[in-house]
């Protein structure tokens, strides 16, 4: 090649090369200097103990978690304890975004990585922001879909943008910023296993009561008290006891609201008692609300039974009661659909007409 041709080559080669310089500037715009693994948010890690509330908002509305003396509790359902270790490591894991890469800085492109402003038509996004206690805000991001970084075992990444610019990041982080409220509440109502049950009695809106009980923790089954002599037990009335008398054990609540919220007071109302060998007595008030039984629920102790294994201390139970009704109390649980039912066990569920017994 003439040494012209080679001076014009050249020539092209630094055109191109600005042209792509340009181009590339124009799409991911000045932070795309930003080293690889460097922090979004450099000097957050310094002021995590100045976070005093966590906010996620999102296109059907928003969760605020706010700390509360030592723990956490979320505003929107009405300061009702919230997961205190999961609130704190939502902040530390926004002060851990380590930039990836750049992506686009086209709005055009935002949904598709679900990065779009929380406010757009469909958003799928999510504004996740920190505050301290005088409403300052720490950092705010708005966080879109979930990836991976491939390489080694793999890490967790999320698709990010600062709200009010144009620059799409990639992160490595494993932050969890679900929009579901019970990934951030503790389930857990009370759990009173079945082996501890001695009597739990249940009495529905019309006044019918029924009462199962057994004389010692190593009786075999529970037998219902007062059974009428005509009366027939369906084939699975056994089963259907077992879940009556089981209906504390691992009770997890589906929503929660202010006690208040709910009328308890009404001529709707199902009520259940359960009693165990060691002296603890809940009572429930159970209705009906749409498709949901609604519960309430309160503790006291009792003399432990004479059944009770030795050693059995009042003491431990009346600490168990007064844990209970300072967790439960002044608040109205969605329950489960077979624990709301099962708390509202009565006679007639358990027994058939004598047309339909086949055993005689």
């Amino acid at each position: 090649m003439t040494p012209k041709g080679i001076i014009g080559l050249a020539a092209i080669t630094v055109i191109v090369l600005a042209a792509a310089i340009v181009g590339v500037t124009k799409h991911y715009g000045s932070r795309q200097a930003v080293a690889e693994e460097a922090l979004l948010f450099p000097g957050l890690e310094k002021k995590l103990n100045r976070v005093a509330e966590v906010e996620i908002i999102y296109a059907e509305g928003k969760m605020t978690l706010r700390r509360e003396g030592e723990g956490w509790v979320m505003s929107e359902k009405g300061g009702y304890p919230a997961l205190a270790d999961k609130a704190r490591k939502t902040a530390i894991h926004l002060s851990q975004f380590r930039v990836l890469e750049a992506k686009t800085r086209r709005p055009d492109l935002f949904n598709r990585l679900q990065v779009e402003d929380v406010e757009a038509e469909g958003a799928k996004s999510r504004l996740l922001r920190l505050k301290d206690s005088g409403g300052e805000v720490l950092a705010e991001v708005i966080v879109g879909k979930s990836s991976y970084v491939l390489g080694g075992l793999g890490h967790a990444a999320l698709y990010v943008r600062e709200p009010g610019t144009e620059q799409v990041w990639k992160v490595k982080s494993g932050l969890d910023a679900s929009t579901f409220t019970l990934d951030w509440l503790p389930k857990k109502i009370m759990d009173i296993s079945q082996d501890r049950i001695m009597r739990v009695s249940t009495v529905a809106p019309d006044g019918a009561r029924l009462d199962v009980s057994k004389a010692a923790p190593a009786a075999e089954r529970f037998s219902i008290e007062d059974l009428p002599s005509d009366a027939v037990l369906a084939d699975d009335a056994k089963k259907k006891t077992d879940d009556m008398v089981s209906a504390l054990s691992r009770l997890d609540m589906m929503d929660v609201v202010k006690a208040s919220e709910i009328d308890f007071s009404g001529d709707d109302v199902a009520r259940a008692e359960v009693r165990t060998f060691d002296g603890l007595v809940v009572r429930a008030s159970i209705v009906q609300r749409g498709d949901w039984a609604w519960g309430r629920f309160e503790a006291a102790t009792e003399e432990p039974s004479p059944a009770a294994a030795a050693g059995t201390s009042g003491e431990e139970t009346a600490k168990e009661a007064a844990a209970i009704n300072a967790r439960v109390g002044g608040w109205a649980y969605q329950l489960p659909d077979n624990k709301g039912k099962h708390l509202r066990t009565r006679l007639a569920n358990l027994t058939k007409k004598k047309e339909d017994d086949k055993s005689s």
